[in-house]
């Protein structure tokens, strides 16, 4: 199985000559037996740039999963529709729905498209499904277990800016070769309610999660959620799974849960392979 991050905030450490792009997102490509599939899509085209970079033909994947309707994981889905003539693209109900955050007094709309739900290809899922027997798209996660607070500012953009309830978040479980692969775009439902809705569903947790865990504002400049770390930490090491991160989990809490989980926690920087 071979699996490439396409986009991610930060560049590689590791080969800082490979002039992958870098921008505020998220996007992964994964080659399996059945598929050629993509798990959201960057904020803007840059990851296709980034996909060429890598060797992969784009126009070939037969599958995009999208994991929330917020611009950073959706934002270049016009540009993927463009570029790829075949694939089925999933997302849950309401991920074209309007989404903002607010930022003190400020709003900024972090929505997607809405007139992009009407290509014929995007299909727009209620139900737990299984699209086939390597992929499992799941959503539903209701409960608020060690829930970060730096969500309070994502709200939906109707009237009064309800508190989004992301209803919209949908992970994938990937079963292929013998593994058992969960992406979670950016855990905005809990990281630790969305494992156990995996385990709930399944019987079992994955071996391997990728995906950022939203510990933190990226775009902020909070202090860390300490007993929210100390309490993800603690589910993290009980489930005995190794976690891909980034992105929304941000560099500090990162930092903080590598000095816990070791080895069991790697962060992906835009270009990186991940290797399981």
């Amino acid at each position: 199985m071979y699996i490439r991050n396409l986009m991610e905030d930060t560049g590689s450490i590791s080969e800082p000559g490979r002039r992958m792009i870098c921008e505020h997102g998220l996007s992964f490509y994964l080659e399996t037996p059945r598929h050629k599939l993509l798990f959201d899509l960057g904020a803007t085209d840059a990851f296709l740039a980034n996909a060429r970079q890598a060797g992969i033909d784009v126009s070939q994947v037969d599958t995009a999963v999208i994991s929330h309707g917020h611009y950073d994981h959706g934002g270049g889905l016009e540009a993927f529709l463009e570029a790829n003539h075949r694939a089925s693209v999933y997302l849950r109900e309401g991920a074209f729905d309007p989404h903002i955050s607010l930022q003190g007094e400020n709003i900024h709309r972090i929505g997607l498209e809405p007139k992009l739900q009407e290509n014929p290809r995007i299909h727009l899922l209620r139900e737990d499904t299984w699209l086939d027997e390597e992929l499992f798209v799941f959503g539903n996660v209701t409960e608020r277990r060690l829930w970060s607070q730096s969500n309070r500012r994502l709200r939906m953009g109707t009237l009064g800016y309800p508190q989004d309830s992301f209803v919209h978040e949908q992970s994938l479980l990937l079963l292929a070769e013998g593994r058992r692969i969960l992406l979670a775009g950016c855990s905005h439902c809990g990281i630790v309610n969305i494992l156990e809705k995996c385990r709930e569903l399944t019987g079992s947790w994955p071996e391997a999660v990728i995906g950022g865990l939203h510990l933190s504002n990226p775009r902020g400049q909070e202090e860390l959620d300490l007993p929210l770390l100390e309490g993800t930490a603690r589910y993290l090491e009980a489930t005995g799974a190794v976690y891909y991160t980034g992105h929304c989990t941000g560099l500090e809490a990162y930092e903080w849960l590598r000095k816990r989980l070791g080895e069991r926690i790697v962060y992906i920087h835009s270009g990186d392979q991940v290797r399981i």
